[in-house]
Order: structure tokens, then C-alpha cells, then sequence
């Protein structure tokens, strides 16, 4: 539909969603892990010609152990969801946008001296 407001014209999909793995490394034991890798023959891995095969045969062989060794969940990301913070971040980014409107507003040394020491 045209707008008198808008000269683009929109009639595309919403971008899809995608699937993404959390690992909880703090959760992992990496003993287990590196036994594990060292029980894999990787020889076998390069029995074929082409580095693109050879890449995905070991991308393959990691993805696979880790998900067995390393504790992880799927988690479905939608384009809309905001990206990830740590949680710690925020409310400093919020004090510091906070300090930095008060001296905005404010306009006085001590409001802008607030503002500095974030």
C-alpha cells in the first residue's frame, strides 16, 4: 500500500528466526573434554581432498563433543530481541545516560563533573 508519507514500498517477509547455541563453559569439564578429542582419529578427517570437506568434517567432530561434554541449551534469537548484555552493564550504561542528561539539563559544573566520573 502507498503512503503520501513514504515513497518505498514494503510487502517483504519478516526475516526469520534463527537457532543459536549458549555454552556454559563454567559447567564444563575440560578433562573429559580433551579425552575425548584424543580418542578421535583425526587422520581420518583428511582422507579427502578438498579443505572444505576437511574443515567440515572437524567442525562436525568439535560441534558434536562439545554438545556431549559441555553442558549447553538452543535458544530460538527472533531479529527483534535486543542483543545480549551483561547484566552487569546495564545499569552502569543507565547511570551514566542518567548523569548524562541531568548535566544536559542541569548544565552546572557539579552536574557535568557527575557526568565525567562515569
Amino acid at each position: 500500500m502507498w503512503s503520501h508519507h513514504s515513497k518505498i514500498r514494503f510487502n517483504g517477509k519478516h526475516p526469520q528466526t534463527c537457532q543459536c547455541i549458549i555454552w556454559q563453559y563454567e559447567l564444563a569439564c575440560f578433562d573429559r573434554y580433551r579425552a575425548r578429542l584424543a580418542e578421535i582419529d583425526w587422520n581420518a578427517c583428511f582422507k579427502h581432498d578438498y579443505i572444505d570437506v576437511v574443515t567440515e568434517r572437524w567442525t562436525d567432530i568439535l560441534i558434536k563433543v562439545a554438545c556431549e561434554i559441555i553442558p549447553n541449551k538452543v535458544v530460538t534469537v527472533k531479529p527483534w530481541d535486543k542483543q545480549s548484555c551483561k547484566g552487569y552493564l546495564r545499569p552502569l550504561h543507565r547511570a551514566e545516560d542518567m548523569a548524562n542528561h541531568l548535566a544536559k539539563h542541569d548544565n552546572t559544573a557539579e552536574a557535568w563533573n557527575a557526568y565525567l566520573v562515569h
